[in-house]
Formats: structure tokens, sequence, C-alpha cells
């Protein structure tokens, strides 16, 4: 018994294998740098999704092979087949996402991933039923499964080679996909070769048979391959903005802690909120712990210099290149020149003050001595 190609639908699985290796290459990535319980999702959403594509591939491929007998497939059967698909996928990912990848571990994945894929094809075939027999090229059995190994060691390396991409879809990508899924579908199209088909009476055991219709598995093997893709798209431009904002975070920390100017935050009642070890020692605080204990309004020589303050920074919001005298822990008057801004507080408070102070006290007391020597020397030439 002899059976035709419909080349529609052998185009269309070549298609589906290529969606199915774009995943397994775009997920590899995703899973390493996800941790905790988000890779785990990853990773089982991944391989549903690669697997399921994979299983998709298999029978949209055995529905091009157009056999002159109604052929129905046994439901439990599909299903095993489908989980091996997928448990195959798993081991893929798994392996992609490690941090190291040897040879040794390779050419392991690929043994239990191709035998995996290779199971998935052998258990799809065997839930064919039909008013034929089948019998078994084994020279061409076998190099199916040895295509299946093969395609699942380059997909496992390419897998890992493009994982660390920034970018969703890369040429070298779309092209390592594109060679993977023919390499699937050759692994596919090798061991639909080693079937023979000879006519019998119709068989039993079709209780729980049905007709897959190739056109619906498709539709739902693209759907599912495209929302998986466009999941890790976005979830990879998530991740970079969060990559972006906390490497934000960690500059103006580390612009926080090791400025040489006081850098400081507080609320415009007089509360201390932040303040760096800069701002402590201007102040005369041995710690920030000490600093942040102690009021603001404390730093003015009198109430009237504090309100005054706070006056023009509620009417101007910015306050530039203020010079200012302020008193130290002990009561030790320092001179300082700042900036100020006023912020709405989150809480409801009455504002949030932002600001930096540098001690210009030394420049001061230069300024004043050489006003002083100044006016000496002009006592002196009045009185010659």
């Amino acid at each position: 018994m002899t059976g035709t190609y419909d080349f529609h639908l052998v185009i269309l699985s070549i298609l589906i294998a290529i969606g199915a290796s774009l995943i397994a290459l775009d997920l590899g990535g995703r899973i390493s740098a996800a941790r905790g319980r988000v890779r785990v999702m990853w990773l089982a959403g991944g391989a549903l999704a690669m697997g399921f594509g994979i299983w998709s591939m298999h029978y949209i491929g055995m529905q091009a092979f157009d056999l002159p007998v109604v052929v129905r497939y046994d439901v439990p059967t599909v299903w095993l087949s489908l989980l091996a698909a997928v448990a195959a996928a798993a081991v893929a990912l798994l392996v992609m996402s490690r941090d190291h990848l040897r040879w040794t571990t390779a050419v392991a994945g690929s043994v239990v991933m191709g035998s995996g894929i290779a199971a998935m094809h052998y258990i799809g075939m065997s839930a064919m039923r039909m008013a034929a027999t089948t019998s078994w090229h084994v020279g061409i059995v076998a190099l199916s499964i040895v295509i299946a190994i093969v395609v699942s060691l380059a997909a496992l390396w390419l897998g890992f080679h493009f994982r660390s991409e920034a970018r969703e879809i890369t040429l070298p990508k779309a092209g390592a996909a594109v060679l993977m899924g023919i390499a699937i579908a050759a692994m596919h199209y090798t061991g639909m070769a080693a079937a023979r088909f000879g006519a019998s009476v119709p068989t039993a055991g079709i209780a729980h048979a049905v007709s897959i219709p190739s056109i619906g598995v498709a539709e739902l093997a693209l759907a599912v391959l495209g929302l998986t893709i466009l999941t890790s798209m976005v979830d990879r431009r998530f991740h970079v903005r969060s990559n972006e904002l906390e490497a934000s975070d960690t500059r103006y920390r580390l612009l926080f802690e090791r400025s040489l100017a006081g850098v400081y935050q507080s609320s415009l009642d007089g509360r201390m909120l932040n303040c760096n070890e800069a701002f402590a020692k201007a102040f005369g605080f041995t710690s920030r712990a000490e600093c942040l204990a102690y009021p603001t309004t404390k730093y003015y020589p009198t109430t009237a210099d504090r309100d005054a303050f706070v006056a023009r920074l509620k009417a101007d919001g910015t306050l530039s290149d203020m010079e200012s005298r302020y008193l130290q822990k002990d009561g030790t008057p320092v001179w300082m020149i700042g900036n100020a801004s006023l912020h709405d507080d989150p809480a409801g408070g009455p504002g949030i003050i932002d600001g930096t102070v540098f001690n210009i006290t030394r420049r001061k007391v230069a300024e004043e001595a050489m006003r002083a020597a100044t006016r000496s020397a002009e006592h002196a030439n009045q009185a010659k």
C-alpha cells in the first residue's frame, strides 16, 4: 500500500518545527536569567510550548501522508506521545539554561532529548488505527534515531550559544532556528520512510480512536508558539528595564555614599530622613545613625534663620548656591554652600527636602581675614 504527500501540509509542518526551534533558542536565555519560582514557571511553560510545537509538527506531518484508507488515532496513545515531546523539550531547556555546557553534558542531554523525540514519533505512529498493517525497515528506523540525537546535540549547542542574545530575534538566531526546524522535520520524514503499510481487514481497538484535523492542530500550534514568543519578548523588555533601573539605583547609591559633598534628605518639619557620611562629618557627628536622630531645626543659629529658609524654599521650590551659617552638633558655627529642592511627600506629609551642602568655613575665614587686613591697611594709610 502506497501513500502520497500533501506538500502544503509538509511545508506547514516544517514552519511549525522552525517556530518550536525559535522558542527553544529564545527560552534558554529567559530560563537562565530567571530565578526561583519564575525560573520554574518559564521552564514548565517553555517545555509545554516547545513540546507541543514538536508534537504538532509530527501530527501534521503524519496528516500530510495520504493513505488510501481512513486513518484515526487512539487518544490515550496520542497523549502519551505528547508527554514524550514535552519531556524531551524540558530536558533541552534544562541543558540550555545551565551556567556552563560541557560536551559530556551536551552529549548526554542530546541522547535523552533525541530519544524522547524519537519516542514521540514512534508512539505517535503506533496510535494509528486503520485497515492496514505496519512494518518497519530497521535500518531506516535506526537512522531516524541517530538523526534525532544529532539534531538534539545541535539544538542544545545553538540554544546555549544564543541564549545571551539581548534582542529577541537576530538574523543568526533566525537562521539557526530554520536549520533546526528543517533538521527536526528531516528526522520525522525519515521515520515516516521507515514505515511499510500493507492492506488488511479493519483493525480492532478503535473505541478511543478519533480523527485529528491537521488545520485545527496547526492553528492551535501557531497560536501557542506565537503567544510564547510574544510573552518572552515582553518579559525580556521588562527584564532589561528592571536591570536598567537597578543599575541606575546602584549608581545613585554609590554617588550618594562616596560624594565629597554632604547629601541629605529631610522633612519640611525638620526630621532627618537620610544623609551620607560626608554630611554627618560636616556637622560633627561620629556616625550617620547619630546624625539621623538629630533634628535639622537645631542646625540653624536662630529660629528666624530656619523660618527664612523654609519660606524661600516654599516660594521658589529650588534654591541654588546658598551660603549660610549653621551650627554643628556641639554648637560650633560653620559656613556651608548648598542646594535644596522641595518635593511632595508620598506619605502626605508637609514635604520632602533633597539637598547638598559643602563646608566653606575655611574660605569664609580667609575672606574675613582678607577683609580685616584690608581694613587695617586702610586705617594705617589714613593715620599717616
